[in-house]
C-alpha cells in the first residue's frame, strides 16, 4: 500500500506542467552532454507525469519517499492499454532505480545510462501524456 497525498484532481496540469519542464531539462542535459542531470532530470520527468495522471484520474498521488511508490499507484490508473502500461511499469521503475546513482553516489552516469534514461523516459511521458489528453475530452 502507498502512502498518498489527496490532491484536487483540476490541479493535475501543475504536475504536467512540471513534467514538460524537467523534459526540457533532460533534452537540454542531454545536449549539453551532462550525464548525470540528465538522468536526473529523465527520472523526475517520469514520476511527474505519472503523479499527473494520478491526480486526474484518482485525486490522488504518492506521498512515500521513496519514489517506488509511484509505480505502485500506477496500478490504479486506468489507461486505454493496459497492456502497454503494464510494460511501461517496468521502465518508469529503472529509472527510479536511477536516482540515486544519479543524485547522490559517487559514481558518475556515462552517456550510455543518460541515453538508456531519455529512452525510457521518453516512453513512459508520451504514453502517459497521451492518456491524459484523452481524459480532458
Amino acid at each position: 500500500m502507498t502512502r498518498q497525498k489527496f490532491v484536487p484532481r483540476h490541479l493535475y496540469p501543475n504536475y504536467v506542467k512540471k513534467g514538460a519542464e524537467f523534459y526540457d531539462s533532460m533534452e537540454y542535459n542531454l545536449q549539453k552532454e551532462n550525464w548525470d542531470a540528465c538522468v536526473s532530470s529523465a527520472v523526475h520527468t517520469a514520476i511527474s507525469i505519472v503523479d499527473a495522471i494520478a491526480v486526474q484520474q484518482l485525486g490522488r498521488k504518492s506521498s512515500a519517499q521513496s519514489h517506488a511508490e509511484a509505480y505502485f499507484l500506477l496500478n490504479d490508473v486506468k489507461t486505454s492499454d493496459e497492456n502497454r502500461k503494464s510494460n511501461l511499469k517496468n521502465d518508469l521503475m529503472d529509472l527510479i532505480n536511477l536516482k540515486t546513482p544519479a543524485e547522490y553516489e559517487e559514481k558518475l552516469m556515462s552517456k550510455a545510462d543518460a541515453e538508456r534514461a531519455v529512452n525510457k523516459c521518453k516512453k513512459v511521458y508520451s504514453f502517459i501524456l497521451d492518456e491524459i489528453k484523452k481524459g480532458e475530452v
